[in-house]
């Protein structure tokens, strides 16, 4: 089942009448941009911010903390959750940084799901 985030990539990417391999060209395969918007891949966050870029779209219009979690706590995920999608980048980063956070990652998903999120604050 496709996620929001590739969801929301492929409607702006028809809205804007573009094919996916115009958007694709240069950033990624076309193969693997199909992946993104058919929730079957999930772009690191350089590769997200590319195309947002490309497509012109902020991160204001994603929904990135649907199906990602750092912790098996979920007071955690949901504190994550809550400063994504209210777009509070600057108190995100803040929270990842904490060694409340950084204790509680355990497994690799959970760990790249961090950097993910990380990443997206540096954006």
């Amino acid at each position: 089942m496709p996620s929001q985030l590739g969801i929301t990539l492929k409607q702006v990417r028809l809205q804007q009448h573009l094919s996916q391999a115009t958007v694709a060209t240069g950033i990624c395969a076309q193969s693997m941009l199909s992946a993104i918007e058919n929730g079957k891949y999930t772009p690191n966050a350089t590769l997200l911010m590319r195309l947002c870029q490309r497509l012109k779209i902020s991160l204001d219009q994603l929904s990135l903390a649907e199906n990602f979690t750092i912790s098996d706590l979920e007071q955690i995920n949901d504190r994550l959750a809550k400063l994504c999608n209210h777009h509070r980048y600057a108190d995100l980063r803040e929270f990842l940084l904490t060694d409340a956070v950084q204790a509680r990652l355990t497994t690799d998903v959970q760990l790249a799901a961090y950097y993910y999120y990380l990443g997206i604050t540096d954006f």
